[in-house]
Parts: structure tokens; sequence; C-alpha cells
């Protein structure tokens, strides 16, 4: 069986994570950081931890209606660069 190339893998971690912010999945959120990652954002005080980043992630998803897209993915193995745009839904709907 071949095996992904770095870019691949690169590629396919970076799209599962974004799918999962998208998804507000806690737990596959957190299953993309290691356990002591830290999250800085302009518009929430810092987080840590994984489970943390991904309850917190989840749960803004969830109250503001908060989707992601991968727009453009430039990979060169030393340095990826994701390009992604949020998006708001209408009215904060959620089912």
């Amino acid at each position: 069986m071949v095996q992904p190339t770095t870019s691949q893998r690169i590629e396919q971690v970076i799209r599962k994570y974004i799918q999962a912010c998208s998804d507000a999945d806690a737990q596959a959120i957190a299953a993309c950081f290691c356990s002591e990652a830290v999250h800085y954002s302009p518009w929430t005080p810092k987080w840590s931890g994984a489970a943390t980043i991904g309850n917190n992630f989840a749960k803004v998803v969830r109250e503001e209606g908060i989707s992601w897209t991968v727009d453009q993915l430039l990979i060169d193995v030393t340095n990826p660069l994701l390009r992604s745009n949020g998006q708001f839904l209408p009215g904060n709907m959620r089912g």
C-alpha cells in the first residue's frame, strides 16, 4: 500500500480539522491537538488544552452558527498555509 506524501497528510489533517470545527465535533477537534496545546485568538481568551479547545470551538459553532471552508491550501512541507473563510449562518440558525 502506498503511503500518502507529507503534503497529502498535512492536507488531510487540515481538512479533517476544518470539518470537525464546522461540525461542532468537540472530540474530533480535540483529537487534532496535542494535550498541552494553546489556542490564541483576538476575540477570545486563551484556551489551554486539547479538550478545552475542542469544547470551546464546538460551543461557539453551536451558539453562533459558524462554519468554515478551505478556500485555498498551499503546502510546502515546512510551512503549510491555510486560507479559510469562517461563515456565519443567517439568523444564527441551528436545527
